[in-house]
């Protein structure tokens, strides 16, 4: 529940608003595959070697060109907006997350019938807690070559248990 198309979708108006959101919230994503593609494209021509050994990985590939074309204070823009993407998104996961352990799942199903201000402290050491088990999983993934090899080990871990537990 912690998409926000299905929360907006929840608290539609009407059916025929509900069945459009999903619709309309699809729209900016298709940028973000245009945004990945194109300069990951744009890359293989622009900057030489990038991919091959000694040269500039991949995963380099943006900030690579930002580094080549962008002039210092249009790169000091950039680099604010891809960190500021970052956070945005980061606090809505949070914000998220926060609210569905707290009241969702807390309150319904752990501690009933208490004051808001005791969900509030619950969410707040949720959020805590999370935050440093994900630090913690980012050190891991540091360990990784690329954070492909990281999320296939993570699929391998829980895909394959979740598989057979609906199967059975």
């Amino acid at each position: 529940w912690d998409n926000p198309e299905v929360q907006r979708a929840m608290s539609a108006k009407d059916d025929n608003a509900a069945r459009l959101t999903p619709i309309i919230g699809s729209f900016p994503k298709i940028i973000i595959p245009f945004a990945i593609v194109i300069p990951g494209m744009a890359a293989v021509l622009l900057l030489p070697g990038i991919g091959e050994s000694g040269g500039l990985p991949y995963n380099d590939a943006i900030p690579g060109l930002m580094a080549k074309y962008l002039p210092n204070g249009v790169l000091g823009v950039a680099i604010t907006g891809l960190l500021a993407a970052f956070m945005a998104g980061m606090a809505a996961n949070i914000s998220a997350f926060n609210t569905v352990f707290s009241y969702d799942i807390w309150q319904d199903y752990v501690v009933k019938d208490r004051p808001d201000n005791y969900y509030i402290l619950v969410g707040r050491i949720a959020t805590v807690a999370a935050t440093v088990l994900a630090i913690f999983t980012a050190l891991i993934a540091a360990g990784y070559s690329n954070l492909m090899d990281y999320l296939q080990t993570l699929f391998g871990f829980f895909n394959a248990p979740l598989f057979a537990t609906f199967i059975l």
